[in-house]
């Protein structure tokens, strides 16, 4: 994951791990624009993973990745409710 925020645009990124159901878990990272994920710097990094990453890829299963744009932010606190997986 910090592999990922390293790269320019990237703001910050959260994980959470299901309370009910182990070993399943929701990342989010947060970007300054969706373009941030077609940039240069995101794309060779996508493309030349860290050790590290080729490691851990293999343990990853059931992947779904999407993009999306916030379209309203109320308030300054980030805040987390449990998540049942």
């Amino acid at each position: 994951m910090l592999e990922r925020v390293s790269v320019p645009g990237f703001l910050r990124r959260r994980r959470y791990a299901a309370y009910v159901v182990s070993h399943r878990y929701f990342t989010l990272y947060e970007t300054e624009t969706v373009e941030t994920l077609v940039s240069g710097p995101y794309l060779e990094r996508l493309h030349h993973p860290t050790p590290c990453t080729r490691w851990a890829l293999p343990l990853f299963r059931n992947n779904k990745h999407a993009a999306c744009r916030v379209t309203a932010s109320l308030g300054q606190d980030v805040a987390a409710l449990g998540w049942a997986g």
